[in-house]
């Protein structure tokens, strides 16, 4: 099982890193949209995706990889941000391809059902 975790708050990326760790063969971090599209590629599983990066909206990031092929099961995770509730970002990137979403903050049960059920979901694709 290989994980990317994208979002811009490395304290996040490192507890969601230490959460999936025991559970995945490789888990990967990136800060930004334009990391995660220059990693996209890399045959992973599952990629967790913040809705609200730095350089690029999370919903477009997960449009545009689609478009460019990128099969991966997509977790998008948001808890809002200014002028934007959680669940509009979170039902644009699901109208976008992600097949599951994530309202922050979650548990550790709720992150594993999320990533590792997406994994499942793939395998069987």
């Amino acid at each position: 099982m290989r994980v990317l975790i994208v979002d811009d708050d490395a304290g996040l990326r490192d507890i969601l890193r230490d959460r999936l760790l025991p559970h995945a063969d490789t888990v990967d971090l990136a800060a930004d949209a334009a990391s995660a599209e220059a990693m996209a590629g890399r045959g992973y599983d599952a990629l967790l995706i913040d809705i609200i990066l730095p350089d690029l909206d999370g919903a477009t990031l997960i449009r545009r990889l689609r478009e460019a092929g990128v099969r991966s099961r997509i977790v998008a995770m948001s808890g809002g941000g200014p002028g934007r509730s959680a669940l509009e970002a979170l039902a644009s990137a699901e109208a976008l391809g992600a097949d599951v979403v994530l309202f922050k903050p979650f548990d550790t049960p709720r992150l594993l059902g999320a990533v590792f059920g997406a994994a499942r979901s793939a395998a069987a694709a």
